[in-house]
C-alpha cells in the first residue's frame, strides 16, 4: 500500500511539471497563436493533479500504523456475575444394585486395605486409586503408577458397563473411605465407603475445542482422511465474531482454541481505531469468563489470518498488534502464535492456500491442511510444556504430534 501511494505521488508531480513545461514551451515558441484553449485543458489538468494529491493525502493521513507503546491496553475485565452452571445437575440412582455376595466381597477388600495401610489420607478422610492415573484438586495420591484393579471391582464393572450399555469400560477406580465420627449431638456416622468408577483415557489431554468462524468450517475431528485424527478428539462450534463466543461451550475441553476476529475487520465495519479497541476488550472479556469457567484449560487464541485484501489486512494488523499486547500484559499463559507460513513474500495470504486459488478471505484444501497441522503442534507442544513443568511427575508416554490424519 506505501510503495503504491508513492509512485501516484512521484507520478502526479511529474504530470504537474510536464504541464508547466508544455505550457512554457507553447507560449515561447507559438506567440502570434491563439492558446487560450490549450490554457484552459493545461489549467484543467492541473486542478485535477491537485485534487487527486489532495485526495491520497488525506488517505495515508488515514491508515492505521501498528499501535504506539503509549496507546491504549485494556483494563483488567471486573466480572461480579456468579459463575453458572454450564449444565443440569445428573440425577439417576439405584438403589440396592449391588448384591449381597458382592457388598460383602467389597467391604472385605476396604478392609484388609485399610488394615495394611493402603489408603492415603486426604482432608478428613482416606483414598486408594487403582487402574489409570487420574488427577484432581487436592490430591495427595503418589504419582506413581496404580496398581491394576482388584478383581472384585473388576467383576463388578463388567456388570456396569453391560447393564448401562457403557461405550467405554471403565479403567479407573477411587476409593473413598470415611472414618466413624461422633460427636455426642446425635449426629454420630458410621463409617462410609464410596467407589467412583472413571473412563480416563491420555487422548482427553489432547482434547480441542475449536471456536471459529467459517474459515474453520471444512475441520472435522474424528478419524479417516482429511480430518483431524483418533489421537486429537474435538469438536469445532461456528462463531462467525467475537461477540458470538459463548465461554460456557468450552467446559469439560482441555484444551480450547478460538479463531475469530476476520468478520469483525471487513472494511464496512471498521470505523477507527476506537471499534479495533472495542473488539480486543471484547475479547478480552470472553477470555477471562472462559478462565474462570475452565481454570485448567489451555487456551490458544489465534491471530486473524491475513487476507488478500490490503485495506482490510490494515485493520488485522493492528488488531492482531492489540491482541498480543493485551495478551503478554494480562494472560500470558494464552498461546498467541505466529501465521507467517500463511502469507505470501507480499505479506498477504499465499493465493496458494486459498479457497479455488481466488479466493482473499477463506482457505482451501491445503490451507485447512496446514492449519490442522499447526493447531495439532501447538497442543501437542503445551502439553509436553506441563507435563515437564513438574518435576516430581513419573515417566508419560507421549504420542506422535501429528498423530493419524
Amino acid at each position: 500500500m506505501e510503495s503504491t501511494l508513492v509512485e501516484r505521488t512521484l507520478s502526479s508531480n511529474v504530470l504537474e511539471k510536464l504541464s508547466d513545461t508544455v505550457t512554457a514551451a507553447l507560449k515561447n515558441s507559438l506567440p502570434s497563436f491563439d492558446l487560450s484553449a490549450l490554457q484552459e485543458k493545461l489549467d484543467n489538468l492541473n486542478k485535477e493533479i491537485k485534487e487527486f494529491k489532495d485526495s491520497t493525502n488525506s488517505a495515508s493521513s488515514t491508515l492505521l500504523n501498528s499501535p504506539h507503546d503509549s496507546e491504549f491496553i485494556p483494563p483488567p475485565i471486573e466480572l461480579t456475575k456468579p459463575l453458572q452452571s454450564t449444565e443440569e445437575p445428573y440425577q439417576d440412582f439405584k438403589e440396592n444394585y449391588l448384591t449381597s455376595e458382592e457388598f460383602e466381597n467389597l467391604n472385605d477388600l476396604v478392609g484388609v486395605l485399610r488394615d495394611d495401610g493402603h489408603f492415603t489420607n486426604e482432608k478428613g478422610h482416606k483414598v486408594v486409586l487403582y487402574g489409570e492415573q487420574y488427577k484432581y484438586t487436592g490430591s495427595r495420591l503418589s504419582e506413581d503408577t496404580p496398581d491394576p484393579i482388584p478383581h472384585e471391582i473388576a467383576a463388578l464393572i463388567d456388570r456396569v458397563t453391560a447393564d448401562l450399555s457403557l461405550k467405554h469400560k471403565p479403567n479407573s477406580v477411587l476409593i473413598n473411605l470415611y472414618p466413624a465420627s461422633g460427636s455426642g449431638t446425635g449426629e454420630d456416622f458410621e463409617e462410609r465407603i464410596s467407589i467412583t468408577l472413571r473412563c480416563v483415557s491420555n487422548v482427553s489431554e489432547r482434547s480441542i475445542l475449536l471456536i471459529g468462524d467459517s474459515n474453520t468450517k471444512e475441520i472435522v475431528f474424528g478419524t479417516g482422511s482429511g480430518k483431524v485424527g483418533a489421537s486429537y478428539s474435538g469438536r469445532r462450534i461456528k462463531s462467525s465474531k467475537v461477540g458470538n463466543i459463548n465461554p460456557a461451550q468450552c467446559v469439560g475441553y482441555q484444551n480450547v482454541v478460538l479463531h475469530c476476529g476476520t468478520n469483525d475487520l471487513r472494511c464496512e465495519y471498521v470505523t477507527g481505531k476506537e471499534y479495533i479497541h472495542k473488539l480486543v476488550g471484547t475479547l478480552q472479556a470472553k477470555l477471562s469468563e472462559i478462565k474462570r469457567l475452565c481454570p485448567d484449560a489451555c487456551l490458544f487464541v489465534v491471530p486473524v489470518l491475513p487476507t488478500r485484501n490490503r485495506a482490510m489486512n490494515e485493520h488485522i494488523m493492528y488488531y492482531n498488534s492489540l491482541v498480543g499486547r493485551m495478551l503478554s500484559h494480562y494472560f500470558p499463559e494464552v498461546s498467541f502464535e505466529g501465521i507467517y507460513s500463511f502469507l505470501d513474500r507480499q505479506g498477504l495470504l499465499d493465493a496458494k492456500l486459498t479457497r479455488n486459488g481466488n479466493d482473499d478471505i477463506h482457505l482451501g484444501k491445503k490451507g485447512i491442511a496446514l492449519y490442522v497441522s499447526l493447531m495439532k503442534k501447538c497442543v501437542f507442544r503445551k502439553l509436553r510444556m506441563k507435563q515437564y513443568s513438574n518435576a516430581t511427575r513419573g515417566p508419560t508416554h507421549v504420542m506422535d504430534p501429528s498423530g493419524d490424519t
